[in-house]
């Protein structure tokens, strides 16, 4: 008999401590914010349901306690539902609650490396009694004689929270403080999703405080005034130089060269504007100046539904900035031998270049020595502007009709293993994928790693599962199209 046709009933406990282990990893909520607003509160909804269960395993057994609880603490969200609820309730914030058990039970904070905080400023001063919290937190981190304790009871002493009466004269203990105190009494707190307080004039006691190597900042709102433009540049000037991965979230930003400070060198390797309106200058002063940049991400263009996590989203139309790709092309070269991930998304800006102008493309990559992954919108490869294609010659080929400034052979890395192009299927992209087939046919070893293509943005034509997919899975490439079916049914098909 199969034992997979009879299977044993098996208890949790009686699993070994490894399996057990992993279960709860596969609980623990994952960090970051999501893209939209939308998409970010069904994954709050989701990690409230895996922390839920996780806490429910603790109270099952001593052995499952030992076992789920450091997972439990690794992470800490906040939740938008959650602070909504409590807006104008007068009652603590979770932020305020862990860290007064924090204060309590300094071994807890040993496992926090990951913290969301969706709360801010004002939400910290209508809490009835947080003077009292103060107090209450101050006095316990006095009588610690360990280091977590003594730097948070140290900054609280920067602040000025040592004397009765000082946080009381300006009414206002900035959330922001809160997560410097959060990170001095969590040594290993490594990872942090925030949004900035407005209402604060800096940022730099965060930053000046932790060693946060992974940071996700969602501006609101997405016009900057002149005090969140204060604080993004602190964000440059500071939150840079340490971290290691840094992702900044439907920001505008037209001008924020003053004041970043040109000698600054910072060690991101991996650096994702998404959803953000960038003006050249800023995006490219913040690329030349990381040291060994390995991953870069820049999604133009600030929808509707990315602009606000809490509240209402502004609904002011967002000027679009110019995009220039030849200058992040040559600007980017300075990471040509380290760079692996590169993606480059202009669907959704709303920028409006000239008709009677060429529009320039990304040109070619190929001194990019390192690029695996490149993850590109239409416009960055082809040029789709009829009017700047030179009609001069009547004796072009099919094929070569397309107005793309260079074929594919000429643009993509010789390292590339993995090309998404998200376009809108039409003769353009067709020709320049038969183009290109037509190259790997004779001169497959120019592109030795390439093994998946994926143009699924955009249904295409059914015969090109003979024409395309089946020709290329000859020459051992998978290209991945979306084919739409007469019942108006699509379906994903690869070789």
């Amino acid at each position: 008999m199969d034992l997979v046709d009879d299977p044993i009933p098996v208890g949790i406990l009686s699993l070994p401590d490894e399996l057990l282990l992993e279960i709860a990893m596969w609980l623990r909520p994952p960090h970051g914010f999501q893209p939209t607003r939308s998409a970010e509160l069904a994954r709050q909804r989701e990690s409230a349901i895996s922390t839920g269960a996780l806490y429910a395993l603790t109270l099952t057994s001593h052995k499952l306690y030992a076992i789920m609880q450091p997972i439990l603490y690794s992470s800490f969200n906040e939740t938008v539902q959650e602070v909504e609820e409590l807006e104008g309730s007068g009652k603590a914030t979770r932020l305020v609650g862990l860290i007064r058990t924090l204060s309590k039970n300094p071994a807890l904070g040993l496992h926090i490396q990951y913290a969301k905080i969706i709360s801010n400023a004002q939400d910290y001063v209508l809490m009835s009694g947080y003077d009292g919290f103060v107090d209450e937190v101050a006095a316990r981190l006095r009588t610690r004689d360990d280091e977590p304790g003594q730097k948070a009871a140290s900054y609280l002493g920067i602040l000025g929270f040592d004397s009765d009466d000082s946080y009381l004269e300006s009414h206002v203990f900035p959330c922001i403080h809160l997560t410097t105190l959060l990170h001095c009494l969590s040594p290993n707190l490594t990872s942090l999703s925030v949004i900035p307080d407005a209402q604060n004039s800096t940022l730099s006691g965060l930053y000046n405080k932790a060693c946060i190597q992974d940071l996700d900042i969602w501006t609101t709102p997405c016009q900057i005034d002149i005090d969140m433009l204060e604080i993004l540049r602190d964000l440059y000037s500071l939150a840079l130089v340490s971290s290691s991965r840094f992702v900044l979230r439907a920001a505008n930003i037209p001008d924020m060269q003053t004041g970043l400070g040109a000698m600054l060198s910072f060690r991101i390797h991996d650096l994702v504007f998404d959803r953000c309106e960038m003006a050249p200058g800023p995006l490219m002063s913040t690329i030349r100046q990381c040291d060994l940049l390995k991953s870069f991400t820049c999604r133009w263009g600030i929808p509707v539904d990315s602009r606000c996590l809490r509240g209402e989203p502004s609904i002011e139309h967002v000027d679009p900035m110019p995009i220039e790709l030849p200058g992040l092309n040559t600007t980017l070269a300075k990471h040509k031998d380290t760079l692996e991930h590169l993606e480059l998304d202009t669907l959704e800006s709303e920028w409006v270049f000239d008709m009677d102008e060429e529009m320039h493309t990304i040109r070619s990559l190929q001194h990019f020595t390192s690029l695996k992954t490149l993850i590109v919108s239409g416009l960055v490869l082809f040029n789709d502007n009829e009017s700047s294609t030179s009609s001069s010659s009547s004796e072009t080929s099919e094929t070569s009709e397309s107005p793309t400034t260079v074929p594919l052979s000429s643009i993509l890395p010789h390292s590339l293993e993995h090309l998404t192009i998200r376009v809108e299927y039409d003769a353009i992209v067709e020709g320049a994928f038969l183009t290109f087939l037509q190259h790997l046919q004779q001169y497959r070893s120019d592109f030795p790693s390439l093994r998946t293509i994926d143009c699924t943005w955009d249904p295409s034509p059914a015969t090109c599962q003979k024409t395309l997919v089946q020709p290329f899975a000859d020459v051992g490439v998978d290209l991945r199209l979306r084919f739409e079916e007469e019942e108006g049914k699509e379906e994903l098909t690869s070789g």
